[in-house]
Formats: structure tokens, sequence, C-alpha cells
């Protein structure tokens, strides 16, 4: 099995995956974890902010891949980076999710609001 060493990469890896925790568990009192998974789930499943959504779910598989790969089978976690990422690339909600109803208005008051073009990277 291997595991860091004290050095420099389980400095940063530390400070990583504590920085994650503290985000996770402060966004949502109790049980925070699961709230933010249920929310990935949520915003893939009805197509909301699919973009999004795959981009936090891409740096969620990222973490568990980079921690427990050596501890279980590699390819395993993997998968769950290349799905989220092809989920980043592929306008995956447009088909049948709310983003269908929300890109074309969002890309319309983009050319106006800022705020509007940001939102629609995101969908």
């Amino acid at each position: 099995m291997y595991t860091l060493r004290r050095g420099f990469l389980a400095g940063v890896l530390a400070s990583l995956v504590l920085a994650l925790f503290d985000f996770v568990t402060d966004g949502a009192p109790g049980n925070g974890f699961p709230a933010v998974l249920r929310w990935f789930g949520l915003t893939l499943l009805f197509g909301l902010f699919t973009r999004f959504g795959a981009l936090l779910a891409t740096i969620l598989a990222v973490q568990l891949y980079v921690g427990l790969a050596y501890t279980e089978w590699i390819w395993t976690y993997g998968m769950l980076v290349l799905l989220a990422l092809v989920l980043v690339a592929v306008p995956a909600g447009r088909r049948l999710g709310i983003d269908l109803w929300l890109a074309p208005r969002l890309q319309a008051a983009g050319q106006h609001h800022r705020l509007a073009r940001i939102a629609s990277w995101f969908v």
C-alpha cells in the first residue's frame, strides 16, 4: 500500500482535503457531505445547470481518485472522473432537462447582462 510521507506533497494534499471538507460541512448544517451529493444528483437528474454540477462532481471524483485509488480498484475512481468530464463537455441537460428551456433565455440575456453570460457557461 502506498502512503504519503511527510513532505511537500503530503502537506498540499492534506490542506486541499481539509479545505474541501470544511467547505462541504460548513455549507450545510448536520450532514454536509450527503447534502452536497444530493445536490449533485438533483442537478444532474433534472438537467438544471448540468455543466456546473458535473464540474463539481469532477472535483469530488478527483479528490476520491487521489485519496482512495491505491486502496481499492484504481479504475473505479478513474471512471468516475472520466464520466464527470464527459458531462462537462457535452450539453447533457439540453436534451430532456430544464437546461433545454433555460439555455436559449440565458444566451439571449447574455448579450446585455454579464451575470447571464456567466450563467450560460454552466448550462
